[in-house]
């Protein structure tokens, strides 16, 4: 990957990295997988990548990892950092694994494990962005404080061993949901009104 390659010394720090940079066939096409490593450059996908999956990265503070127009798919295990979208128009699928964004925009900002707030009458609202279709929650927890809201373009909806509570009142044309729980899990759904 000569793109990469050029640049992990000045870009990637303090941990093993594994860098996988293919063609996929069946998938979405060109597809870049990043695992074990801390950015602490801005970094740019290249243009010609289409799934972009990151496995425990750490993005130092003031860093961004800036995702291209092509980027189709983003499968994200970020324990801290910044991803900027601003070029993305549509995400046909994200998937996100034990973490969480506040979206501000077109950043996407991950932080350390929502830590567990006293349970209050008023939620704070944590709205997912409209640019993506199929959206996976995987092994997420939203704070107690907190309701995660599922805005209306998305069409494929799957929460799986995640906790908390999730609001899809606002999809408009839900195709597929999957709801995949554990018997320890608290997880609360607010689904539209079908009447």
């Amino acid at each position: 990957i000569p793109h990469i390659s050029n640049c992990i010394e000045k870009k990637f720090i303090d941990k093993p990295i594994t860098i996988y940079h293919a063609k996929v066939l069946g998938q979405f096409g060109r597809t870049i997988f990043l695992k074990d490593l801390c950015l602490r450059d801005n970094y740019e996908v290249p243009n010609d990548v289409e799934c972009v999956i990151l496995r425990n990265v750490d993005i130092k503070e003031g860093t961004k990892l800036m995702l291209n127009s092509a980027c189709k798919y983003l499968n994200v295990e970020v324990q801290k950092g910044c991803i900027d979208v601003s070029k993305v128009e549509k995400l046909a699928k994200v998937v996100f694994f034990n973490c969480l964004p506040v979206c501000e925009g077109n950043l996407w900002r991950f932080s350390a494990k929502h830590k567990d707030c006293t349970d209050t009458s008023q939620k704070k609202r944590l709205e997912l962005p409209n640019c993506i279709e199929d959206i996976v929650l995987e092994h997420v927890s939203v704070p107690k404080d907190t309701l995660l809201v599922v805005n209306e373009g998305y069409r494929n909806v799957a929460i799986i061993f995640s906790k908390g509570y999730f609001d899809l009142s606002k999809v408009k044309q839900l195709r597929k949901f999957k709801l995949l729980i554990t018997e320890q899990s608290s997880t609360n759904i607010e689904l539209t009104d079908l009447t």
